[in-house]
């Protein structure tokens, strides 16, 4: 069959690339031909009429209150910088993950595809999804197509879905043929408020072997030793005494992989995201793991 995967837009998570990366192999190898739709970002454009409101906030808070980090024109300053941000983690993309580029998934053409596959990721999230109705394919909804969703989260276990919302999404996800969700909330909330069952199943990611993983590394012969992978996404200093008390009582030096990608206190250059292969070879190397 002839599949296109609707997930999240592709750019620095190293999750939301792996699960995009993870699900169209594990559908290539079932031997259909894949591709992964790739939209422009959004969120660079502020409206007209809204700009007064904000830029007018942003400027009494950044000279009036003295506040450094915040950045008035912060818009233009990550559409230049957003580049310079993901150069690594792009050419990860580039080189494994199927795209096919559209302005707007309404201009695809029915007669190209035999099926589309939403997941995984928090593509049910209308917070990162703002055409929500669209992760429920609302833009195919006269296709003569197969519709599954595999793995979809909602990202929470609060329904975050205006009533409008909710009455259009529940009338379009009873149009799938299949539907699965990667959290147990998930499966609830289905239940609840589309009136349908949908299967628990695991995240893409977990389909494939570690052999999968570590065959994109060049270099296996050589394992460093002695490190405590330190990954986390909402870093306080807390945690840091627990990872640092952690690596004190095994002897372990503490390695982290990321970047300060939204701290604009920090210089552009420590902002970069590493390499997707380098993440997956900081928890090759790792002796312990904290995340």
């Amino acid at each position: 069959m002839k599949i296109g995967i609707l997930t999240l837009p592709l750019h620095t998570n190293y999750g939301g690339i792996l699960q995009a990366y993870a699900l169209q192999t594990v559908l290539e190898r079932m031997g259909h031909q894949v591709v992964v739709f790739d939209t422009p970002r959004k969120g660079w454009y502020i409206p007209l009429w809204k700009m007064p409101l904000i830029y007018g906030k942003r400027m009494f808070k950044r000279y009036l209150l003295g506040d450094k980090s915040c950045i008035v024109f912060r818009e233009k300053k990550e559409k230049n910088e957003y580049p310079i941000i993901c150069q690594h983690t792009r050419l990860f993309i580039d080189k494994y993950i199927h795209l096919k580029s559209i302005d707007n998934l309404c201009n695809l053409n029915s007669k190209d595809f035999d099926c589309i596959v939403v997941g995984s990721d928090q593509i049910w999230r209308p917070l990162y999804y703002v055409d929500i109705e669209n992760a429920f394919l609302k833009f195919a909804e006269n296709w003569d197509i197969k519709r599954i969703a595999y793995a979809a989260s909602f990202g929470t276990d609060k329904w975050e879905y205006t009533p409008e919302q909710t009455e259009e999404c529940r009338r379009l996800v009873r149009l799938f043929n299949q539907v699965s969700v990667r959290e147990s909330a998930g499966v609830e909330m289905c239940r609840k408020h589309f009136g349908i069952k949908a299967q628990l199943v695991l995240d893409p990611t977990m389909l494939l072997e570690a052999d999968d993983y570590l065959s994109l590394l060049k270099d296996k012969s050589h394992k460093d030793s002695g490190l405590l992978l330190s990954y986390v996404l909402d870093e306080t200093d807390e945690k840091k005494e627990i990872i640092s008390a952690i690596a004190n009582e095994k002897g372990l030096k503490v390695s982290k992989i990321g970047a300060n990608e939204n701290n604009y206190k920090v210089s552009l250059e420590k902002r970069i995201k590493p390499s997707v292969e380098q993440w997956i070879r900081g928890f090759y190397d790792a002796d312990f793991v904290v995340t």
